[in-house]
């Protein structure tokens, strides 16, 4: 009976070594890429995006919850420190905010996500035009 209860810690503990070499080498950031044409000039894409006031038509995540409460703040729409902020009781939704935080005219816009609810994470996104 000892000797079946040693095997099994034996074998509980290669489990758990095993588990945690697995964890320290897994790669820990993403760089998830997706990828839209639009049949229309740069420059008018770039504006259109730009702007957090047109989040609510193109953004994804937006469309499971029509009743999100939506607030722009800081400098102007469309301009780096422009923070779009979002409330839902929706799960798949949630709270948080993405500020503008560096643009390159026509060509590329960065952005910061902060989420809040369900739970805090934040991550960057790049919309490239």
């Amino acid at each position: 009976m000892k000797m079946i209860i040693l095997k099994l810690i034996t074998v509980l503990i290669a489990i758990i070594a095993v588990v945690c070499v697995i964890t320290i080498f897994t790669k820990k950031k993403y760089n998830i890429k997706r990828e839209l044409v639009v049949n229309a000039p740069q420059k008018k894409v770039y504006d259109y995006v730009r702007m957090h006031k047109n989040q609510k038509y193109f953004n994804h995540w937006l469309s499971f919850d029509p009743n999100t409460k939506i607030e722009i703040t800081g400098s102007e729409d469309g301009t780096p420190g422009a923070t779009f902020h979002f409330e839902s009781s929706h799960k798949k939704v949630g709270t948080g905010e993405w500020e503008n935080v560096a643009m390159n005219p026509n060509e590329r816009i960065d952005l910061e996500l902060r989420f809040l609810k369900p739970y805090l994470f934040t991550a960057t996104r790049e919309y490239s035009v």
